[in-house]
Order: structure tokens, then sequence, then C-alpha cells
């Protein structure tokens, strides 16, 4: 097997594995998307621990530059999903103080 399909390989597979965290995050299977962020981070110091031939260059930074667009996204869902929790968090304690309000007036 030739360094470049070895190369195009382990892009592939961390391009599935960024895939693969898109959907968990739109599931909200946030646990899920961290234990594949850990796995990915792996192949990629892999990847990137060595010098690689100039010809390599083009195909790499192809895969980085999807890599980012996928990641913009996973971050937006993510802080979209953050937001909701803050807003849901802010209504339980209006709730809460609601409660409160009412045994203390009881």
């Amino acid at each position: 097997m030739d360094i470049m399909d070895v190369r195009v390989s382990e892009l592939e597979k961390i391009s599935d594995m960024t895939e693969a965290m898109l959907d968990n995050a739109r599931q909200g299977l946030w646990e899920e998307v961290d234990l594949l962020t850990q796995k990915r981070f792996v192949l990629l110091e892999a990847l990137f621990s060595k010098t690689r031939p100039a010809r390599e260059t083009p195909v790499i930074e192809a895969a980085m530059r999807q890599l980012m667009q996928v990641d913009q996204e996973l971050i937006e869902l993510s802080a979209h999903d953050q937001t909701e929790i803050g807003r849901q968090l802010a209504l339980l304690h209006q709730q809460k103080q609601g409660v409160e309000a009412y045994w203390v007036n009881a």
C-alpha cells in the first residue's frame, strides 16, 4: 500500500469519526461526542507527530478544512444546547422560588 493510500485511509477514519461526532451532537448525545473527540485527538496527534512529505500537504489540508467546517457546526450545536440548558436551569430556579414563597406564606 502506497503511503498516500495510508494517509488517505487515516484521514477518512478521522473524517468518519468527525461525522459521527456531529450525528451524536445533533441527537444531544454529548457524552458520545466527548468520547469520539478524545479518540479523534489521538488520531490527529499521530497524524501530525511526524514531518510529512510535501506531496501530502494538499490532501491533508483539504481534509483539515472539511474537519474545521464540521467542528464549527459542532461548536454551534454545543452553544445552542448550552443556552437551552441555561434557560431550563433559570426556569427551575424560578419555579423553586415560587414553591418556597408558597410554603413561607402558607
